[in-house]
């Protein structure tokens, strides 16, 4: 009975481990998305030529792209927590509000990288006890 017991054990945490895995890969395949997005066009001194509105930002200095984050970042944080979270640093909280005035933002990067990452999540097998 032991010996089934450790399978059982076994396969969970093959679970667990593939689950942290896939998500930290989605969380990486997002936030390179985000940043290629907002790295797009550009928008020289002495910035008079906005990005409209319905496209993604345009880059100024690159703070913006360069603040994609997603914690926790290691496989064995994120599966001892269970999730992961993505987004702007704090210090870049205007990306949000670029969003919420109509430009487009993290939920359109997350669109655009949903074929990735599908792709990539898609090839995880895990054998059963």
């Amino acid at each position: 009975m032991s010996g089934d017991v450790d399978n059982i054990e076994d396969f969970i945490n093959q679970m667990e481990l593939a689950g942290a895995t896939m998500l930290q890969l989605a969380a990486l395949a997002l936030q390179q998305q985000a940043t290629a997005d907002l790295r797009q066009g550009k928008n020289p001194p002495p910035y008079l030529t906005p990005a409209p509105r319905g496209t993604f930002p345009r880059v100024r200095t690159g703070f913006l792209a360069s603040s994609m984050l997603y914690q926790p970042q290691s496989v064995a944080a994120i599966r001892s927590a269970g999730f992961v979270r993505i987004g702007y640093a704090a210090s870049a909280f205007y990306g949000i509000a670029l969003g919420n005035r109509g430009w487009k933002w993290l939920e359109d990067s997350l669109a655009n990288a949903m074929p990735q990452i599908q792709n990539q999540v898609s090839g995880f097998t895990i054998q059963g006890p």
